[in-house]
């Protein structure tokens, strides 16, 4: 499995890449949102976990480029500043995991899987 971790806190990019490491996923961390499509359509991961309160761009602008260029990778929203109106607005780009952070390391797992499985096609 590979994964693609973006989120401009070092401290959640150093603690998510040793626990991927330690389950032996693939994992790619980005601190700049700047490289994130290029890093997601160069490797095609099988889930994005995506910080919104980034950027820019923002969380929410790469969701909205990711989907307008058709790339349905499966992503997961992780942040502590998630507003009922935001959640609504990401939630119809087609997102329906939110981790909120902190957040708990076997419910990040409880959804990648869930997020996985779900996935027939991660890219068109």
């Amino acid at each position: 499995m590979k994964i693609i971790v973006i989120d401009d806190d070092i401290s959640i990019l150093g603690m998510l890449s040793a626990y991927f490491k330690e389950k032996g996923i693939d994992g790619i961390f980005l601190s700049d949102p700047s490289l994130a499509e290029s890093q997601i359509k160069e490797h095609k991961p099988d889930c994005v976990l995506i910080d919104l309160k980034m950027g820019p761009p923002t969380g929410k602008e790469i969701i909205v480029h990711l989907r307008a260029e058709g790339i349905k990778v499966p992503i997961i929203v992780m942040s502590a500043f998630v507003t009922y109106a935001l959640e609504s607005e990401i939630k119809k780009l087609g997102i329906r995991k939110f981790l909120y952070k902190p957040f708990d390391l076997k419910e990040m797992d409880k959804m990648i899987a869930s997020a996985t499985r779900k996935s027939t096609s991660v890219h068109t």
